[in-house]
């Protein structure tokens, strides 16, 4: 399965964005339409949770 997921548009510092899905992903794509994501992933495996944090001072998002 493919999916696409857009961070949020106008994220606040430290928000943390949590992806999880109940089937597997096999070709995951993270958009953002500010600043960069560090680390991104490109799949998901069934259950197991990504978390992301964003930082303001440094216009990021990282995965934790």
């Amino acid at each position: 399965a493919t999916l696409t997921i857009n961070m949020p548009t106008v994220p606040r510092d430290k928000q943390k964005v949590t992806i999880v899905s109940v089937g597997g992903v096999t070709a995951l794509t993270l958009a953002t339409a500010v600043g960069s994501i560090l680390n991104t992933v490109t799949s998901l495996v069934a259950g197991v949770a990504v978390r992301y944090v964003w930082l303001d001072s440094q216009s990021k998002w990282y995965k934790i």
